[in-house]
């Protein structure tokens, strides 16, 4: 899961050559273009007027799984409630049937590494009532993330990281003060991970 870089292939100035550094200089912009991981997010244009940003915050190494933050911003000129809260700020969020993002704080006591995969031994588990959230306009709201294998049996069982995975959410929101939620408008939204080259 560390980042890559990839060779274009062409041979190095002899360090005459005037276009030496020009070279060096798009060689390093090519490679950037090519590390991963990367985000790829959703269009906006469907949950205005609120905003994601999703970045990488660190890489997963063999200390620390990989996190992201997330965060969640009201571009609007009217105060917002959302909920399922958590939800939205992709609590438990699922890329596929074997790794989920978890709120950092309230695992990273928990959560091991095995095989060069970081996992949940026990598991994860919320409370059952549906919380809301009030955001200000231009007010960001954010959650730090871990991508975790999630719970098995056995260490054996777990699966590496595939190449990309697909996080989504669905809640609502409004700018209504006489709306109770769930009551309100709903929205859905998510962004890739990739995690190397398909």
């Amino acid at each position: 899961m560390s980042g890559c870089l990839e060779s274009d292939g062409r041979e190095q100035g002899d360090g005459n050559d005037p276009q030496s550094d020009d070279d060096a200089n798009s060689s390093d912009e090519d490679s950037q273009e090519d590390m991963y991981p990367l985000i790829e997010p959703d269009p906006l244009d469907g949950i205005d007027p609120l905003a994601y940003d999703v970045s990488i915050t660190s890489e997963a190494t063999a200390d620390s799984p990989l996190i992201i933050d997330v965060a969640l911003t009201n571009t609007g000129e009217e105060t917002i409630t959302y909920g399922e809260r958590r939800d939205a700020m992709f609590w438990t969020a699922g890329g596929d049937d074997d790794f989920s993002l978890y709120p950092k704080g309230s695992v990273e006591d928990q959560y091991e590494y095995d095989d060069g995969v970081w996992w949940l031994p026990d598991g994860f588990a919320t409370t059952m009532d549906y919380q809301t959230a009030t955001i200000e306009p231009d007010e960001t709201h954010t959650e730090t993330l871990a991508l975790l294998h999630d719970s098995v049996d056995d260490a054996e069982e777990l699966r590496a990281l595939p190449p990309s995975l697909y996080f989504g959410v669905e809640f609502g929101y409004s700018a209504d003060e006489d709306d109770t939620m769930p009551n309100g408008t709903d929205i859905s939204w998510g962004f890739h991970l990739r995690l190397d080259e398909e």
